[in-house]
Formats: C-alpha cells, sequence, structure tokens
C-alpha cells in the first residue's frame, strides 16, 4: 500500500511511520527535519503550509492512504488535499480526545464529540489547539474523500519530548519530556512532589498501540466515515500512576503533597504535573475500536519501557531543580511530622464508609444542641437564636449546598463548611437530589458521617431535601439527555414533555428521587422532604391536572412518612407562592394544604414551605396574593394561618445587584454590619419567618452567620420603614 505520512519524523509520527513499515508499506513522509531512519522511505522536505510547494511536491502521486498526523488548523487539512487532487484513496486523520470536554467525570464515546466552536481567529493557548482540531476533523468530513478519524488521549512513549515544565531549558529532541517526568523522578529515588491541586483524572495510550490502530484501520473498510477513541482502558491520576511505577521498579513510593503556595514560595510555582491538574476529568471509551480487535498494551510493559528508558539525568537542564524537589519534600514532611494534633479528628474506624447514618432530629438533643453552643458565646444568646418546628428546635439561619461545580475542590470545601457549620451551632442543612448533580446530597452525606464519627449524633440536625427537578448525576458517564432517557423515560418514571421541561411530580417519579437522595445521603431518614419548585409542573399541566397528580405525589409521602423514611414534607418554592392569583405559576396554599387534608386528614404531615426572601425580593411579606378563608394575606401571613414553618431561600445569594438605595437603607438598618450580613439579618428578622437559607460554602461564611444569628432581632417598625423607604405600596 502506497501510503503518505505527513509529520513521521519525531514521536508519534515517527512510530507510525516504522509501524507502516514493518506492515509492509510503501512509505513517503512528508517532514522538515527528517531523522535518520533505516528502510525504504522517501522523504519529502517541504512545509505543509506552502500551498505552492506542496502542490509541486505532490503533483501527480497518488496514494492508498493518507495519515495525517500534525494537523492543528482546518486550512492545513484543506490545502493538503487541494494538493492530492483527489488522488487518494483513504485519508486519516489524528485529532485528539480533547474536544470532548471536562465538565464531569464521565467517559466519552465518539458520538459525544462536540465540533464546535471551531473558529481560531481569538483563541489563545489550548483553546486555539482544540479548537483548530474541531475545524480540522470538519474541514475532513466535508470533503469528498474516504476518511477516518482517530482521537488519542495523551500520547507517552520513549521517544517523547514534550517538555511538561517552561520552555526556557530547551528540550531537544530524544531527551526526558513528559512521559518520562515520574519515571526518571521514580528512578532516581527520592521523594516525589504532587501539587495538592493535582487531581486530574486521564487516560493514557502507548505511542505503538496508536501505530496500531491506524494499521488495523487502514485494513477495515468498515472503519470508512468513522470516528475512533484511541485509548487504554485504565483511568490515571498522578498520584495513582507513581504508585504502579514504583511497584513496577520494587520500590515503596514517596508521595509528598505540596500547597502551591509553598511551591511558590520555594522557587518552584512553574512545577506542574505533566498530565494537568485542577478538577480534569478526561476520559474516553475505547469500546469500540476493541470491537474491531484492537488490543492496548498491558500498563506494567509501557510502564517497565519507560523506566527503562529515564536514565537519571543529573545533568540535563531539565532536571537541574530535582534537588530543591526533594529538599523541599523533606521539609514538607518534618514539619507535618511537628504539628499539634487538630481538635476534631476522626478517630480511626473498621466500619464501612457506606454505613447508614441512622436517626432523626429530636426536641432533646437539637435544643440543648443550639442552646449550648451559642450560650458559651453570651448568656441569653440562644434565645436569639432558637426557632420551634414540629417539636424540634431549629436555628435562625441554616445551611444551603446549591452553588457550585462537581468538582473534588468544591465537595471538600462544602464538607468542611458543613462540618464546621454544625460545630458553631448551625443545625439546618438544605440540599436537593439535582444540586451539583447529585453532588450536594453526597457531600451532606460524607459530613455527617465525619460528624457522628467526631461524637455529634444525627439527632441534632434537622435535614432537607427536594425533588421534581430531573437530576444529571455526576459519577455517570452519559450526556445529561441519554442519562435522562435511560435513567427515567425508559423505565417509565417520567414522559417525554416532563423529560424535555426537566422536571415532573409525577408520584413514580417522586418515589424514586426520594429513594435515591436517600442513597446520595446515606441515611435511614430525612427530616422534611420538599417538592421542588412544584409551579413548573403546575404551568405545564393547568390548575385541575395539577391538583390531582398532587394529591397522588402526596399519597407517596404520606406512605414515606410512615415507613419512617421522612418526618414530614412540604413544598420548596421559587416563584409559585409570591407571584400574583393570575399567574400560570401561582401556586394556592390552600389548595396545596386540602390536597394533604384529602389524603391524610388533620394528621396529615405537610408541615413546612420554603421561598425566597430578602431586600431583593420581600413579596413573601409584602404581597397579599394567598386566598385564606375569603381573605387576602401574605404569604408568611398564610403559612402562619395554616401551622407551616417556613424557611426562607435566596437570603444573601444576589447581594450584586444591590444598588445604592438599598446598600444605603441597610447601612441605616444594622449600621454595624456588612451588607451580607445586614440582607441576613433583615430576613432573619421578619415575623413568620424562620430558618433563612444561605449559601455557606467557606468558614468565614459560617463564621459570619452564626454571628448575626446569636444578635437581638430588628423591630418589626424598623423592617417596616425599611421597605416603604425602598419600594412602592403593594
Amino acid at each position: 500500500m502506497r501510503t503518505l505520512v505527513v509529520g513521521g519524523g519525531e514521536f508519534l509520527g515517527f512510530e507510525i511511520t516504522l509501524r507502516l513499515l514493518r506492515d509492509g508499506h510503501e512509505v513517503s513522509v512528508i517532514a522538515l527535519d527528517p531523522p535518520p531512519m533505516n528502510g525504504s522511505v522517501e522523504w519529502i522536505q517541504v512545509d505543509r503550509n506552502n500551498a505552492q510547494q506542496l502542490g509541486e511536491c505532490l503533483s501527480g502521486r497518488s496514494f492508498e492512504a493518507v495519515v495525517d498526523n500534525i494537523a492543528y488548523a482546518a486550512v492545513q487539512v484543506e490545502k493538503l488535499l487541494n494538493a492530492l487532487g483527489g488522488r487518494c484513496d483513504r485519508y486519516v486523520l489524528t485529532s485528539t480526545i480533547d474536544l470532548y470536554g471536562k465538565a464531569f467525570p464521565r467517559t466519552y464515546s465518539e458520538r459525544q464529540g462536540k465540533l464546535d466552536p471551531s473558529d481560531q481567529s481569538e483563541a489563545t493557548g489550548n483553546e486555539r489547539y482544540l479548537r483548530g482540531k474541531r475545524g480540522c476533523e470538519k474541514a475532513l468530513m466535508a470533503a469528498d474523500v474516504p476518511w477516518t478519524i482517530i482521537r488519542p488521549a495523551v500520547v507517552i512513549g520513549r521517544r517523547d519530548n514534550q517538555s511538561p515544565l517552561p520552555a526556557w531549558h530547551g528540550i531537544q529532541v530524544g531527551e526526558p519530556s513528559r512521559s518520562l517526568f515520574f519515571p526518571c523522578r521514580v528512578r532516581d529515588g527520592g521523594p516525589i512532589l504532587l501539587r495538592q491541586d493535582d487531581e486530574a483524572a486521564f487516560n493514557l495510550v502507548w505511542s505503538a498501540d496508536v501505530a496500531s490502530a491506524i494499521s488495523l484501520l487502514l485494513k477495515k473498510k468498515s472503519a470508512v466515515q468513522q470516528t475512533y477513541n484511541v485509548a487504554g482502558s485504565e483511568i490515571w491520576t498522578s498520584e495513582r500512576l507513581v504508585h504502579a511505577l514504583c511497584t513496577v521498579a520494587g520500590r515503596v513510593a514517596e508521595v509528598v503533597r505540596v500547597a502551591p503556595a509553598l511551591l511558590a514560595s520555594t522557587g518552584l510555582a512553574d512545577y506542574e504535573p505533566p498530565y494537568g491538574r485542577g478538577p480534569v476529568w478526561l476520559t474516553v471509551d475505547n469500546q469500540k475500536l476493541r470491537a474491531l480487535g484492537w488490543i492496548p498494551t498491558p500498563p506494567e510493559i509501557w510502564l517497565a519501557n519507560l523506566l527503562e528508558a529515564a536514565q537519571h539525568p543529573p545533568s540535563r537542564p531539565w532536571y537541574e531543580r530535582r534537588l530543591q524537589e526533594i529538599s523541599l519534600a523533606y521539609y514538607v514532611r518534618r514539619r507535618r511530622s511537628l504539628l499539634p494534633p487538630l481538635d476534631h479528628v476522626s478517630p480511626p474506624t473498621t466500619r464501612p464508609s457506606f454505613r447508614l447514618t441512622k436517626g432523626r432530629i429530636s426536641t432533646e438533643a437539637s435544643t440543648r444542641w443550639v442552646t449550648d453552643v451559642f450560650a458559651k458565646r453570651e448568656p441569653d444568646v440562644a434565645r436569639n437564636v432558637l426557632r420551634s418546628f414540629d417539636q424540634t428546635s431549629l436555628s435562625c439561619v441554616g445551611l444551603g449546598t446549591w452553588m457550585g461545580d462537581t468538582t473534588a475542590v468544591t465537595d471538600q470545601t462544602y464538607i468542611r463548611a458543613i462540618t464546621y457549620a454544625v460545630r458553631s451551632g448551625v443545625n439546618v442543612i438544605d440540599t436537593a437530589i439535582n444540586y451539583r448533580a447529585m453532588q450536594a446530597e453526597r457531600c451532606v452525606g460524607r459530613a455527617l458521617k465525619r460528624l457522628e464519627d467526631d461524637g455529634y449524633i444525627r439527632s441534632m440536625v434537622l435535614l432537607c431535601t427536594k425533588g421534581g427537578f430531573i437530576p444529571h448525576d455526576a459519577s455517570n458517564s452519559l450526556e445529561y439527555r441519554d442519562y435522562v432517557k435511560s435513567f427515567y423515560v425508559d423505565k417509565g418514571l417520567i414522559s417525554g414533555e416532563e423529560a424535555a421541561q426537566g422536571h415532573s411530580i409525577r408520584p413514580l417519579f417522586i418515589r424514586y428521587a426520594l429513594e435515591q437522595s436517600l442513597n446520595n445521603l446515606c441515611v435511614a431518614h430525612i427530616d422534611v422532604y420538599f417538592l421542588h419548585n412544584p409551579e413548573v409542573s403546575l404551568e405545564a399541566v393547568g390548575p385541575d391536572a395539577f391538583y390531582e397528580n398532587l394529591t397522588q405525589t402526596f399519597q407517596v409521602l404520606e406512605g414515606a412518612v410512615a415507613s419512617g423514611r421522612i418526618g414530614c414534607y412540604g413544598v420548596a418554592t421559587w416563584e409559585g407562592l409570591r407571584v400574583s392569583p393570575s399567574s400560570k405559576q401561582h401556586l394556592s396554599l390552600q389548595r396545596v394544604v386540602d390536597a394533604a387534608r384529602g389524603v391524610a386528614g388533620d394528621g396529615h404531615h405537610f408541615r413546612a414551605i420554603q421561598m425566597p426572601y430578602s431586600v431583593l425580593r420581600p413579596e413573601a411579606y409584602t404581597r397579599r396574593c394567598q386566598e385564606i378563608g375569603g381573605r387576602w394575606l401574605t404569604p408568611l401571613q398564610a403559612a402562619h394561618e395554616l401551622g407551616l414553618y417556613c424557611f426562607t431561600s435566596a437570603t444573601v445569594g444576589q447581594a450584586t445587584e444591590l444598588n445604592d438605595g438599598i446598600l444605603a437603607g441597610l447601612k441605616k438598618l444594622a449600621p454595624e454590619l456588612p451588607a451580607h450580613s445586614a440582607m441576613l439579618q433583615f430576613a432573619r428578622s421578619t415575623p413568620g419567618a424562620g430558618t433563612a437559607l444561605i449559601g455557606m460554602r467557606q468558614i468565614a461564611h459560617v463564621d459570619a452567620a452564626t454571628r448575626v444569628a446569636g444578635m437581638l432581632p430588628l423591630g418589626v417598625d424598623a423592617l417596616q420603614a425599611f421597605l416603604g423607604e425602598l419600594q412602592e405600596p403593594r
């Protein structure tokens, strides 16, 4: 087979050329700097970006296959196709798995590739590279030529010369590089530094395996007009890779995690892991290629190859700071050994991490805990903090968990904040199954375990979660649309219409969501289970169908109360309780309670509501939009009339919307407090408001919230005067 390889002079291209020669191909290679190579290779020295020279060099030549290994922009593919003039039976393009995205920990299949945006005009760095590869794929797919595209993972090999460190030290061809970064450190026997923010998960692929994949695909007619992921089957992190290398080398891994700030202060700010860092997940499914008979090399083989290639290089420029790395590792280990023990270190436990946290909030434990914590600060402060709900005592501020991405960094931030908040006297935790694609619930569950291990009993805390929005699962590799179809629609839990709107409060779905929430939280009991934004379904189906469906769902929730899985239930709304009765999203609190009574009589367990309330959204206190017994009341008044506890949300979350007038009013209302704290003081001081929920991801947020919680509430006259100055009467 006459085959043209574009970019066959270095690393991967060199490996591809060798493989094709071994398979009996007549190989021509376009390369500006051809290396010495045994075998009958025709070297064509031409710049592929020069259309005229490229056309002249390829004039009259025809090839059965072209392997384009160095295309980084659509115009490069177009110029090569024009130079070939249709004299090519197959075009194989090397692309990249980078084009899938890195938003969630998932494994991508070929059909999930994103080819837009592909315009490189204003892009820089890796984004320019990524868009260029997308453009190359689009240009080839649009051409009238049989094509095959491969998307390799991070390619490693003995000839890799891509430096993971800054360019000033001038890596030369054949010198140690990204592939040999860790192997060299393992070979020299010293401790190996890892940044604390190095948490990337990634695939690797051995360079010879990419070459064998191309060789195989050129033999398969079925591979025409197809795209293939080329990656090993293992998912790696830097730490796992170091441990695997040490195992093959027969030594014990010495891994020392170092904070980026410490690296910077010691002159190693640019010490970077060779495969990326931060919350990055870039893993792919290789089953499509494996189905053709391709098998990746086992890791123990290529790990040994890398170690063999990694000779100790003390004289090379890229390695000159290795002694500095080792010294820093010893310093960090010595300093950590001298640290005093933490006040709240979890004791060792042999219990499995998946054990259920049992129990539910109780009157005695909740009252004693919040009272004891705040009483330590100053006498009588607990009376300012406590709220009474269903024979339990709640803090007037609660912790929300909505905001944030699905990264491990955010997970740890929330876990620390939740445990710290409970220790500080906040005993209301609010979450939802859709928050952070189920990760929020899982973080709450892990925090409850940590608290339990430290001696803080479950009955101190009120645990709330919600179901209604159709959630994705951050731990699942499917795209959201495919996940919803597979897990909800195909199982008959929701309809196609509900899938499209992303919301359902149908009984089957809520039963499923409740069980999933119990699993995510790893608890035996949820104290308050809310239907999440039911007004979304109300607007979609109309009042009659909605309230009939609501009654059936309440039957499911009353059953969950009877079985001990939840303590009570309610509705958590955004617009529903605050909007005008003429709105299609208007939720009648009286009709909702009547639906609960229709299921369980006066002994129903519909006990709570949740709605936004802040200086920016004061309608819960100011707008008379709820009809109770022929009277028009505000939502807070209606809740009190019906015996419902009100959790307020979005208390300070939109502080960026504050204008000068509101800021001036807050300064007058609570002159000793910053704006965020003044907003919280406003909400928790309002008559009828129970617990004000605020997002608390940082320890500083918890401290600010508990400081306000212990203060005397504002007077009603001050609140009304503040509102009167800021808005028109309703």
